[in-house]
Parts: C-alpha cells; sequence; structure tokens
C-alpha cells in the first residue's frame, strides 16, 4: 500500500481539506459537546496536521492538549503550526490502536475525521475509552458522505478560457489517483452512520449526535483577501508536490503523463490568478458543502 503522507496526502494538502471545515462560530458549542472544560487532558487521536488540536487550544486556553499521529511528516508540521500561533499542544507519534498512555489520563478524548478511516474502527474507539476517566468524554467528528452533498462549478466569465481544460485535466488526474491508489486502500469501510451504535455497543453512555454544516467557496466574504491567497498558494503547493510523487511511479505515468501534469499547473495557476487579481471574485461561487456529525458519549462512572 502505498504511503498516506507521501502520495495520497502529503501535509499541506491535508491542512487546507480541514481549513474551512467548521466555522468559528460553532466553537463554544462543539467544546461543550466534545467535554473539554477548564483545565482537562485532552487527547486528540490521528490529528494528522493538528487542525482541530489547534481548534480546541484556541478555544479553551486553559486545556492542556495531546495530539496523537502515526505519521512523523503530519507530527512535524503540526508541531511548526502550533509553534506558530503560540499554543502549547504537544504532539506525540503513536498508533491509534495501541495509545502509549496509562489507563485514565485524560478527561476528554475526540478525533476528527478519523474513525473512518483507522483500519479497526472498535478497537480504536476501546483505546479511546481506556485511557479516558470515568466520567470522561469521547467525540468524534466524521463526515455524513466523503462526496460534497452540494457542488457548483462557478459562474466564470467567457474570459475564462482556462475553466474546460481544466476540469477535463482534474477528471483525468482523480482517474489516475483511483487507479493507482484506490479509495479502498485508504477509507475503512466504517460508515459514519454505524458511529452512534458503535459508541453504544461500546459501553459509553449518553450518547449526542450534533450535526455540523460545511461549506467552502473563495467567493464567501468571511474569507479575507490574504486568506484567500494564502489558500491558493498552499493549494498549488500541495498539487504540485503530489504530482511529482505520483508521477514517480511507472504506473501512473500511464493514465497522467508529465505533459498532463505541466498543463494541469499551468492552468490551475491561471485560475488561482484570476481569483487573486479579478474585482468580481464575489461573483464566482464555485463551491462545495455537506455536513459533519459530532458523536459524544461517556464513560461510565
Amino acid at each position: 500500500m502505498l504511503s498516506w503522507s507521501k502520495y495520497f496526502q502529503n501535509p499541506t494538502y491535508l491542512e487546507l481539506t480541514r481549513k474551512h471545515l467548521i466555522s468559528e462560530e460553532l466553537r463554544p458549542v462543539i467544546l461543550n459537546y466534545c467535554g473539554i472544560h477548564n483545565e482537562a487532558k485532552v487527547l486528540d487521536v490521528g490529528c494528522g496536521t493538528g487542525y482541530f488540536s489547534r481548534f480546541i487550544a484556541e478555544g479553551n486556553k486553559t486545556a492542556h492538549v495531546v495530539g496523537l499521529e502515526f505519521e512523523q511528516s503530519f507530527i512535524e508540521y503540526a508541531q511548526n503550526e502550533a509553534k506558530e500561533k503560540l499554543l502549547d499542544i504537544a504532539f506525540i507519534q503513536g498508533d491509534a490502536l495501541h495509545l502509549p498512555f496509562e489507563d485514565e489520563s485524560f478527561d476528554a478524548v475526540t478525533s476528527h475525521t478519523f474513525l473512518t478511516s483507522v483500519s479497526d474502527t472498535s478497537k480504536s474507539l476501546k483505546e479511546m475509552m481506556r485511557v479516558c476517566k470515568k466520567g470522561g468524554t469521547i467525540s468524534s467528528i466524521t463526515a455524513m458522505s466523503f462526496v460534497p452533498s452540494i457542488f457548483h462549478n462557478g459562474y466564470y466569465n467567457r474570459e475564462c478560457l482556462w475553466v474546460v481544460p481544466l476540469a477535463r485535466l482534474s477528471d483525468k488526474m482523480w482517474r489516475m489517483y483511483e487507479a493507482v491508489n484506490p479509495i479502498k486502500n485508504y477509507m475503512n469501510s466504517t460508515a459514519s452512520a454505524e458511529i452512534p451504535h458503535l459508541f453504544a455497543i461500546s459501553g459509553l453512555k449518553e450518547i449526542c449526535a450534533y450535526p455540523i454544516g460545511k461549506l467552502f467557496s473563495l467567493s464567501n466574504a468571511l474569507i479575507s483577501y490574504e486568506e484567500r491567497v494564502a489558500y491558493l498558494d498552499q493549494t498549488f503547493e500541495s498539487e504540485r508536490q503530489k504530482l511529482d510523487t505520483y508521477l514517480e511511479l511507472k504506473e501512473a505515468r500511464e493514465f497522467f503523463s508529465e505533459e498532463d501534469a505541466r498543463e494541469y499547473l499551468t492552468l490551475l495557476e491561471q485560475k488561482h490568478n484570476y481569483y487573486k487579481t479579478h474585482p468580481m471574485e464575489n461573483e464566482i461561487w464555485e463551491w462545495t458543502g455537506g455536513a459533519n456529525v459530532l458523536i459524544s458519549g461517556k464513560r461510565k462512572e
């Protein structure tokens, strides 16, 4: 199986996919459902680049947050991001199926976009319960669907000659990704809809489900120009990195050539320059949307 962090999601790409999943306005509600109180010791399992760990730490400055992640490249990215934001978060490399902590070490144990991809969801959940104190909260945020429920290609002007060829190459590129590294290789069969039942049969009590809508569009006026430019620059770099690594593989070049990659990146840069310079960017509205669900339960006293 190909390396997750090298081929499917490099750290920059993973961070971008998490960046706008939860709005700031929902932070108090989410922290409440996750059982994160003042001075709480919190474990974020499968933390990736530390997005949700930072979300917690920024929302409750008194919490003691630990992020656990298997991929070393993600750990390094997470540490740098936390340091830049002056957040005191401990990031530890470890296996979610064998958590390197003593029993009842944390007041709250959470995960974000993790329990549907871990190889053994039930075992991971049992480990989360083991390290959680009695009466503490176990929680999980997962996507209700891995395919966006709402998608629109946007309203681009006729001058945007890159729209059609970029869409064609994007489709060709994603078919190459699926051929070389099928989604079944990195997504567990556990659906988001199964998680409340898993919580119940694992012995958790007071199980709650809270819906969290997600929407992303660069036309959204809630995103500042500086945030937009940073997002576009990071997107381009992550796409370049990912194509470079895939095209090291002979089987990938059978579906997507180096010439295709150069053309794709040129067109992508044209699109990004349009967003950076066009005065009517608030009218394009290319967007994706869907829903997450937050499941939480209490460990028995």
